[in-house]
């Protein structure tokens, strides 16, 4: 019982936004390919990407409905950690307009 403890304790300070880690090179390979194959766009894409992530990763107490919900909504464009960055923005900025 302990060990479930601490185990829920990591995730709630881990977040649960990082319950997948998204393949940055692969996504912005996909990203750069798609418009001819630019190293500039792919350079760009691999910067902003860690930049996000790392934005993601300082996000305390995300409420997991919106980090699951987030999730799926990154891994079906291929896996962005600016799009799920935006999408958890949203996503809290409705429920607070919703008083929630």
């Amino acid at each position: 019982m302990r060990r479930l403890a601490m185990v829920s304790v990591a995730i709630l300070i881990s977040g649960p936004a990082m319950a997948e880690d998204l393949d940055i090179a692969a996504y912005c390979k996909q990203v750069a390919g798609s418009i001819g194959g630019s190293y500039m766009i792919k350079a760009t894409c691999v910067s902003e990407e860690k930049a996000a992530k790392a934005r993601v990763e300082a996000l305390q107490g995300l409420d997991d409905r919106i980090a699951a919900y987030c999730q799926q909504v990154a891994d079906s464009i291929g896996g962005s950690y600016q799009i799920l960055e935006t999408c958890i923005a949203q996503e809290m900025e409705a429920k607070a307009s919703l008083g929630q």
